[in-house]
């Protein structure tokens, strides 16, 4: 045998035709009006009526019985009637307006919730724990944990990019263009069959979201050499200079004159304002560690370099300390030199070719390498190349 439930005389959606209908919700509002007043009218009878069931007030059931029936019950009652039925009978398009402007505005704010916490985490206005938490809660939508210890994924990149991003003062980089040409030396002091002249220049972007900040700019290169004196000869022909937004901020040559031998052969170290020279092991290090000012949002980074290379030396390593977007490398070796490795990591992750990168060779003996992706800290590129005595 079959069930039916009983359902009420009027459907939910019966209801709502109703309140659409001007004449039907003014009669609707003014039969509900006339029965809360007709309710509260009888609650002012309301000791003769309780007269009729209790001879005294004292008793205990007696005043609960006239407080849930009166006070709380037909007063009650009688209050929702008249105010809907004024509502529905004089207020209603005055309320359903005033409603749906508060019904509106939540939802707009709803919808734009992710807009909304961008741009408190783009102005500032979020803690540092709280824009982490955020990224965390993101990344670990799609990543779990990464070692055998269970630590979070979402954890370390947290930990070991965004926040020592934030301690080293915001900054990304990007745009990084190098062009590098290694020559042949002629008549030169140096042995010609022993060096060669690498002249490289760099241009970077450093964006800073806060306009604001000091950059920690750091370069070491390093060349082999037999004893001090060679070392020294050296030193006569490098240059280093770098320029912040076209202004000069440091060269090598203020120091060339200051960089005696005495003083190399004292301590085996020079050391001023940006600058560490050392002499350990046959081998001529040069560092550059620069504290550059930033006021804007995006800041041109150059830098010019020129110094030597051994003429054994056939391998190159291009290496990032640092997040790094958009990488355009282009190396030229002499004549009747040659490539004969090109490697990318950005075409070595996993087991299929990432886009965005590309490697070409116009001739034998230069390369081309573009990258218009994040590349991240470690080593980018390497090349390896053979001269025409191997």
């Amino acid at each position: 045998m079959s069930r039916r439930s009983e359902k009420s005389k009027y459907s939910s959606a019966e209801i709502f035709d109703i309140l659409q209908k001007p004449l039907q919700r003014s009669l609707f509002g003014f039969f509900l009006l006339v029965s809360g007043i007709i309710l509260f009218s009888i609650t002012q009878y309301d000791k003769e009526i309780f007269g009729l069931f209790c001879k005294t007030e004292l008793g205990f059931w007696c005043g609960a019985f006239r407080v849930s029936l009166f006070d709380l019950g037909f007063k009650g009652l009688a209050y929702v009637f008249v105010i809907t039925g004024a509502i529905l009978l004089v207020l209603y398009d005055l309320v359903t307006q005033v409603f749906g402007y508060i019904l509106s505005f939540a939802l707009n704010h709803v919808s734009n919730a992710s807009h909304v916490v961008i741009d408190a985490m783009e102005r500032g206005r979020m803690t540092e724990e709280e824009s982490s938490s955020i990224i965390r809660a993101t990344i670990a939508r799609f990543k779990g944990y990464y070692d055998e210890r269970s630590n979070s994924f979402s954890d370390y990149l947290t930990e070991n990019f965004i926040e020592q991003n934030r301690s080293d003062g915001g900054f990304w980089r990007g745009d990084f263009r190098t062009n590098i040409e290694v020559r042949n030396l002629h008549q030169h002091e140096l042995d010609e069959t022993k060096y060669l002249r690498w002249d490289e220049t760099s241009k970077f972007v450093v964006w800073s979201e806060n306009k604001s900040g000091t950059y920690k700019y750091s370069s070491a290169t390093s060349v082999e050499a037999d004893d001090l004196d060679e070392a020294l000869c050296m030193i006569k022909f490098i240059n280093y200079d770098v320029r912040c937004d076209g202004k000069p901020v440091f060269s090598f040559s203020d120091f060339r004159e200051k960089i005696t031998k005495e003083k190399l052969e004292e301590e085996r170290i020079y050391s001023n304002t940006g600058l560490t020279m050392k002499f350990v092991d046959k081998e001529l290090i040069l560092q550059v560690a620069l504290d550059l000012p930033i006021h804007k949002k995006e800041t041109d980074i150059v830098v010019d370099e020129e110094s030597f290379i051994l003429t054994s030396d056939t391998t190159y390593e291009m290496s990032f300390i640092e997040p790094t977007r958009g990488v355009n490398l282009r190396l030229s070796l002499p004549d009747k030199f040659e490539f004969v490795h090109e490697g990318v990591s950005g075409e070595r992750i996993g087991t299929k070719e990432i886009s965005g990168v590309s490697l070409n060779k116009p001739r034998i003996n230069q390369v081309r390498v573009d990258s218009t992706e994040w590349c991240l800290p470690g080593i980018w590129a390497m090349l390896v190349w053979k001269s025409p005595n191997t």
